[in-house]
């Protein structure tokens, strides 16, 4: 999953929450279709279309909202 802002946002807790929302919407498209991951990868787009991005493969599958959360965040701060 992913979205675009409207306006762009260095607000940190603003943009974890949105995370924890994109978690929240993954968590419930992977359970209805029975999926399961084992890769997250976050991208983050600039307002100068600079594109930076990072991923991690992990040994177990990932499908809990709070999972994907977790590692998505630890992703992303360290993307920030």
């Amino acid at each position: 999953v992913e979205t675009t802002f409207l306006r762009d946002s260095s607000d940190l807790p603003f943009l974890l929450s949105q995370l924890n929302a994109l978690s929240e919407e993954l968590a419930l498209r992977m359970e209805k279709k029975q999926r399961q991951g084992k890769t997250i990868t976050i991208k983050v787009k600039y307002s100068d279309f600079m594109v930076r991005s990072k991923s991690q493969s992990f040994s177990n599958f990932l499908y809990l909202a709070h999972d994907l959360f977790e590692q998505s965040s630890i992703l992303f701060t360290n993307l920030w």
